[in-house]
């Protein structure tokens, strides 16, 4: 503020000399130094002045550039490991999960991709480089295992389809732990789904750009 005040001080020093220079007494009018010397005296401050402020504008702007965060580069491996994940459980899975009824038979074939993934994705090769990828793939593997094992505890496998109410009571009125075992089913199946949703929201924005989701 107190350059630009400095700016317009100049300014109207600039016109004052400059009027006194070309507008003198007609009556007397000579050729004088000290209007022209203070013209340019101010004129060249004035000049000073600007060539400050574009240097400080430059070396802000260089300042920023050189402390601006680099974009993240993602790493190759984890960008191939995330495209095996959604290949892996897809979204017709999910779909499964999110809308179906534990307490009715279901196909095999959602669980056994879940179950595919719970015993492969075990080792180093698929965990992913970068750490809060990792992190954020760990809190929906948590929820992924514990769907797995109220589905492995509650369910019964009939070929192509499975259960939670027993073969032997197929026919007959549904028992209460029946529907309570399906109804926690339901819950930990609506939050593996919630997991998911919020892993892939998280990897969509960290590999924007990347064309992978």
């Amino acid at each position: 503020m107190r350059i630009l005040i400095i700016k317009y001080l100049n300014i109207l020093a600039l016109l004052s000399f400059l009027a006194w220079f070309l507008w003198p007494n007609p009556e007397s009018w000579g050729f004088e130094w000290e209007p022209l010397i203070g013209f340019i005296l101010v004129l060249v401050t004035y000049l000073g002045l600007e060539a400050k402020d574009h240097h400080q504008d430059s070396v802000s702007e260089i300042e920023q550039k050189k402390f601006k965060p680099s974009e993240p580069i993602a790493d190759p491996d984890d960008i191939d490991l995330l495209r095996t994940f959604r290949g892996l459980l897809a979204p017709g899975d999910i779909k499964f999960f999110r809308e179906h009824d534990f307490l009715g038979a279901f196909p095999n074939e959602p669980m056994k991709r879940l179950f595919e993934y719970l015993e492969t994705w075990t080792t180093v090769e698929h965990e992913f480089i970068d750490p809060q990828v990792q992190e954020e793939h760990a809190k929906f593997r948590r929820k992924a295992e514990v769907l797995g094992q109220v589905l492995s505890a509650y369910t019964t496998n009939n070929g192509k389809f499975s259960t939670v109410k027993p073969s032997a009571s197929q026919a007959g009125p549904t028992p209460e732990w029946v529907r309570k075992e399906a109804e926690e089913i339901n819950q930990r199946a609506s939050e593996f789904v919630e997991a998911h949703q919020e892993f892939l929201k998280f990897a969509r924005k960290k590999y924007s750009g990347t064309n992978i989701l």
